[in-house]
């Protein structure tokens, strides 16, 4: 899928969401600043359309601000990550999802096809990256949450 597939995607089912307003440009180029982390040209247009969201109800995904109380944004989680004592978050990673245990999906920005794409692994505080890899964002989103998801949604 690409990303623009991903947000029509979102759109059919957006009933199933929270949804925030789009990152803009200052947000995105300060979430860069602090992290040190360059952010692909994918998830940048993702995160333009959402900065930040509950998916199908119950998945996560992180942004450059926080849009519920219990929301972590990508600064949080980087810098938390990287304070820990063990398993401290690679340089090279970006997490944008975040599940429960301590287990981040994360962008390896070492591992770039393109300035838009970059690959996807699951990684955990205590064991580092368990898989599985993902070509790109939006590879990731259809195999992970779409294929799932999806087809409760749609009417």
């Amino acid at each position: 899928m690409t990303v623009q597939e991903v947000i029509q995607a979102l759109r059919d089912t957006k009933s199933a969401h929270m949804l925030t307003e789009g990152a803009t440009d200052e947000e995105l180029h300060d979430c860069e600043e602090v992290t040190g982390l360059a952010i692909p040209g994918e998830y940048r247009t993702f995160l333009r359309f959402t900065n930040g969201a509950l998916l199908y109800e119950t998945e996560d995904i992180l942004g450059t601000r926080s849009f519920w109380s219990d929301a972590e944004t990508i600064p949080e989680v980087v810098g938390r990550l990287r304070q820990a004592g063990e398993g401290p978050l690679p340089l090279d990673l970006l997490p944008f999802y975040s599940r429960p245990g301590g287990r981040y999906t994360c962008l390896v920005l070492s591992q770039r096809h393109s300035e838009d794409t970059a690959a996807v692994v699951e990684w955990t505080e205590q064991d580092g990256i368990v898989g599985p890899a993902f070509d790109s964002f939006g590879q990731w989103f259809k195999t992970v949450l779409y294929d799932e998801y999806h087809s409760r949604y749609v009417r």
